[in-house]
């Protein structure tokens, strides 16, 4: 392989490494990870996967150790020069998969994330108790003044709040008042 093509595969080695890193980084910061001790504790996580391993087809082997410490780069570069010269359809691949790296680690992630079980809790609530209240408020307000159907009266509510950058869905208002009237005839059971 020229040296030309060489120096240009190391650059997209680096580039998938350096997106790999930046993964864990990125991991390290989602789990929670704040000081350098628990970013270390992900970083050694990362050790136990299998190594990464470049080979060429006589069985010369070069670690990429993307978790924790410096790859060989001249190791990898004298590989890559041993190697036969690719065709041009064979480096343009080359060339592009550091560009689609990021992606391709950010499917994985997403497919592993879907993997893993829900948080406890259920689904987080689309908008804070005092808008809540503030809403359902409103839906009394337009069924008693305007003497409206309720479904009407959340549906009306419904679409103020999406007008204002909210996005929350009737059947979902619905339940929130559902809920506000049966706190209200308890508090106040005449």
């Amino acid at each position: 392989m020229r040296e030309s093509t060489a120096e240009e595969y190391l650059k997209v080695f680096k580039a998938i490494v350096e997106s790999a890193r930046q993964a864990i980084s990125e991991l390290s910061d989602t789990a929670g990870a704040q000081t350098k001790e628990e970013r270390q504790a992900i970083v050694d996580g990362m050790k136990l996967v299998p190594r990464m391993v470049v080979r060429t087809a006589e069985g010369d082997s070069v670690p990429l150790n993307i978790g924790s410490g410096d790859l060989n780069w001249n190791e990898l570069k004298k590989m890559l020069l041993k190697a036969p010269e690719p065709s041009e359809e064979e480096r343009r691949k080359v060339l592009n998969s550091a560009k689609t790296a990021p992606y391709l680690m950010r499917e994985a992630f997403m497919g592993t994330a879907k993997k893993l079980p829900h948080a406890p809790g259920g689904h987080p609530f689309t908008m804070k108790d005092e808008e809540r209240v503030a809403a359902c408020k409103r839906i009394e307000t337009y069924r008693i003044e305007a003497h409206m159907d309720t479904s009407k009266a959340v549906a009306k509510v419904a679409d103020e709040l999406n007008r204002k950058h909210r996005t929350v869905s009737k059947k979902t208002l619905r339940r929130y008042y559902d809920e506000y009237i049966g706190v209200t005839k308890r508090l106040d059971p005449k």
